[in-house]
């Protein structure tokens, strides 16, 4: 709902990138090098990434400044091979500065590209154990024990939904005006419930229709995970709050 969120009026930069018609990957990192940096004074950036080939990839550029998160940039990368995809994740990380908090789709076709940024030793060096958080939405997390000392375990998807829609209800998050593209496909985000109780989430068209892309929304989500693991729930407490576990495989 666009009256809960905050908007205001700065630049977010927007690049798409068809990786059939830049077979070339120089071409690639030549649009990617022109993203500007950084201007407002910031303690930290934040990355936020969906992975996909067919359906884009969507990465998002974020930074926290006194306690708001502002948008940066939003990239698409569209039927660009894995393999690239990785060298440019690393490459957008190293441009800007290492950000400390990054939230990546884990599950799906993408699953191996995280593996790779996490373990394998091209990538080592990065520490990207340190900063990025995989999430898998089809997992439970563990929130802390009942009385009984039972594990109280939630459905990732939702909780996402949940702490991110806290972030833009209290104003944590400053959408920008330059970017209703974005603010219209997160106001166009439904649920419903299924035979069993569970909420299902789908974005719609912008013309109502069911099948509507949900990459950038998907890419905030993680984000905001992060953010909420690697910040703000050690904040709050001498370890982390939660821990993903995968037990589902769809949500």
């Amino acid at each position: 709902d666009r009256t809960l969120m905050l908007i205001q009026e700065y630049p977010v930069y927007k690049i798409k990138v068809d990786g059939i018609k830049m077979a070339d990957s120089s071409t690639i990192y030549t649009r990617l090098a022109n993203i500007p940096p950084i201007e407002r004074p910031h303690d930290y950036v934040i990355m936020g990434i969906d992975l996909g080939y067919t359906d884009p990839t969507a990465i998002h550029v974020l930074y926290n400044s006194r306690g708001r998160i502002y948008y940066h940039a939003r990239i698409e990368l569209q039927k660009v091979p894995y393999p690239l995809q990785k060298q440019l994740i690393s490459y957008i990380d190293e441009k800007f500065g290492r950000p400390e908090v990054i939230g990546i789709d884990a599950g799906g076709p993408g699953k191996p590209v995280v593996q790779d940024l996490l373990e394998h030793d091209e990538f080592i060096h990065k520490d990207f154990k340190k900063r990025m958080i995989p999430v898998e939405f089809g997992s439970k997390i563990i929130l802390g024990q009942d009385a009984d000392g039972n594990e109280i375990k939630v459905k990732m998807k939702p909780f996402s939904v949940s702490i991110t829609q806290e972030y833009v209800n209290s104003h944590r998050i400053i959408f920008s005006s330059t970017d209703f593209e974005f603010i219209s496909e997160l106001e166009r985000t439904t649920y419903t419930k299924n035979a069993t109780g569970d909420i299902v989430y789908r974005t719609l068209t912008p013309k109502g229709g069911q099948r509507g892309a949900d990459h950038h929304t998907t890419a905030l989500l993680t984000a905001m995970i992060a953010q909420y693991e690697l910040k703000d729930a050690i904040d709050r407490r001498p370890k982390p709050l939660f821990y993903l576990r995968n037990v589902h495989n769809k949500y």
